[in-house]
């Protein structure tokens, strides 16, 4: 697959390969943005990480992704509900929320341009098919039970639909950007 963010991307970061032996609290395998805001988070902590990367910073899941930075789940928020309660879709929600932010606030503290912006999440249905329907507001029942707070308001769209709703507050960036901006960061305060 190839990626729509590879072809707008920063140089590498200034991060040294690991040569032999070496010593850390945590060794973190991959940097793509879970790595590095775990890396991230680590070092924070106080603790001595080192960070492995079989390729380039961000290329695999992060770089083919489409940079969206949502707290549902994009399998589907009533199917985690079915499976578990709303205590369980709740707690994923507000750690997926959590990590978004998290995500955000790294942005603003190492003035990483990558493009972030706060948008709502769209979903909606095109065709007036009442099974497709009756998921959309099962859906959006789900999100508000997880606190969400959707709204069934979709806004302007550049397509007509048979309903939709929206939550505000999520995000999107360049990905390649970001990893390879906090890559830097990172090995700048000192991680391997």
């Amino acid at each position: 697959m190839t990626s729509l963010w590879m072809p707008h991307a920063i140089p590498p970061p200034a991060s040294v390969p690991v040569r032999g032996r070496a010593g850390a609290d945590v060794a973190v395998v991959g940097a793509g943005i879970t790595g590095v805001m775990v890396a991230h988070r680590l070092q924070e902590a106080g603790l001595k990480v080192v960070r492995l990367e079989a390729g380039r910073v961000g290329a695999l899941n992060t770089g083919c992704s489409t940079g969206n930075l949502y707290a549902p789940l994009s399998s589907g928020m009533s199917a985690l509900l079915q499976r578990w309660d709303a205590q369980v879709l709740g707690d994923v929600t507000r750690m997926r929320a959590a990590a978004v932010d998290a995500i955000a606030a790294c942005v603003q503290h190492y003035r990483i341009d990558c493009g972030l912006v706060r948008c709502p999440l769209v979903c909606a249905v095109e065709a007036p098919d009442p099974g497709q329907l009756a998921l959309l507001d099962e859906e959006m029942q789900a999100f508000a039970v997880a606190g969400l707070g959707p709204v069934a308001d979709a806004g302007a769209l550049p397509f007509a639909t048979a309903g939709a709703f929206r939550i505000d507050g999520q995000a999107q960036l360049n990905p390649d950007r970001f990893t390879r901006a906090m890559a830097d960061a990172l090995a700048q305060r000192g991680l391997g």
